[in-house]
């Protein structure tokens, strides 16, 4: 049975066909709110710039991939404004900096994990630090262990082990707290739609028994993969579904199954409240 902490990847596709409207396909009632930015295209702490992904902690903190703007923006439950808490010094390749990120996950002690995609690389960065550290990656785009080719995705479970959709790699790795080399947990067999194949993974999600889910995006689907296992298994959507949801990673729920969606095009983090 799929874990209820995996439950938001098909829950969001299934409710995520229609933006806008009172209702969706089962007759849910919404209301659409801003809960980051929506204050015009920019870099000022109310603005964002071309947003990305985001993670949602149980505090109801939103944590925003700033991306133009190479920044993580925290936007505390009702805040008008973000506060930086990764990059936002410049596009670069420093510590204290990012280029082009794609996805963030905060762990419980507050670590904030950034795929800094154009670094291929990912951070971490403790709270209130003023740099990250890198944790994957970080020795050049490239297909060998060690190196990492436009992350796109992050997991990382209770023991710090991180996951990635190592996306221009076409596999997730996983990298065990500590080491400096990757291992594929999934894909790895080259771009295409076979079962142990992926094509541009963007999401990737670990649940309690160590099973892989990932967003295949280019082949419309959710693919999972039991530990140890040589092959993934579709759990939603098929590589000739051409289901448009299934190629945006920019979604997360809440405690109260809200959801929360990146709207790229209008510079802005929108929440669907359920009813």
């Amino acid at each position: 049975m799929v874990s209820s902490k995996i439950c938001f990847i098909i829950m969001v596709v299934a409710i995520s066909q229609k933006m806008y409207g009172q209702q969706d396909s089962r007759g849910l009632n919404r209301n659409v709110i801003i809960v980051a930015g929506g204050n015009g295209r920019g870099a000022l702490a109310s603005q964002l710039s071309s947003p990305s992904g985001l993670y949602v902690d149980t505090k109801g903190n939103i944590y925003v991939v700033d991306d133009k703007n190479d920044r993580i923006q925290r936007w505390a439950p009702g805040a008008k404004q973000g506060i930086t808490v990764a990059g936002g010094h410049g596009n670069g390749a420093a510590d204290n900096q990012l280029n082009n990120p794609a996805a963030v996950f905060v762990d419980e002690a507050g670590d904030v994990y950034v795929a800094d995609a154009g670094n291929n690389r990912i951070q971490d960065w403790l709270p209130g630090s003023a740099q990250g550290v890198t944790v994957a990656g970080g020795t050049g785009r490239g297909k060998l262990p060690d190196q990492l080719d436009d992350p796109r995705g992050i997991f990382v479970d209770q023991n710090q082990n991180v996951y990635v959709a190592d996306r221009g790699n076409n596999r997730v790795q996983e990298w065990v707290r500590g080491t400096h080399t990757g291992i594929t947990v999934a894909g790895g067999h080259g771009l295409g739609s076979a079962t142990n194949q992926l094509s541009w993974p963007e999401g990737v999600f670990v649940d309690a028994n160590g099973s892989v889910y990932v967003n295949d995006t280019w082949n419309h689907r959710v693919m999972r993969w039991m530990p140890g296992a040589l092959a993934g298994e579709p759990l939603l959507g098929t590589d000739s579904g051409k289901d448009p949801s299934l190629g945006a990673p920019g979604f997360f729920t809440d405690k109260n199954g809200n959801i929360y969606q990146v709207d790229k095009k209008n510079d802005r983090v929108i929440e669907f409240e359920l009813k």
